[in-house]
């Protein structure tokens, strides 16, 4: 049974080596499968297990690929924050509702 790397190991992986190993287990999982279906292999769980760990790399490589993301966006909130503005979309989904109240209060009086 091979040692499967720890959750601080993975996280201090780059994304590219990360991408590699999730290509490996993603083919270890097919080779796996395959040996169920003929049965010539006899540990089950074995698939559960690569399964799970490919889960493991998978979450980590979405972690840093969105902690990426985000610290891009954070700079860019805190400039708006600074600069008092405030989204435009905030404003235009209050003025919504009421227009939609009146369109439908004032069509159902006309039909009646």
């Amino acid at each position: 049974m091979s040692s499967s790397p720890s959750l601080k190991e993975l996280r201090t992986m780059q994304v590219s080596d990360l991408r590699t190993e999730a290509t490996d287990k993603r083919l270890s999982i097919v080779k796996l499968r395959m040996g169920i279906a003929v049965r010539s292999e006899q540990d089950t769980a074995k698939l559960r297990r690569e399964r799970k760990e490919l889960a493991r790399l998978l979450t980590v490589i979405g972690e840093k690929t969105s902690a990426k993301g985000q610290k891009a966006e954070g700079t860019a909130l805190k400039t708006e924050a600074k600069e008092g503005t405030v989204p435009a979309r905030a404003s235009s989904k209050k003025a919504s509702k009421p227009a939609r109240a009146a369109a439908a209060g004032s069509s159902s009086s006309t039909s009646a």
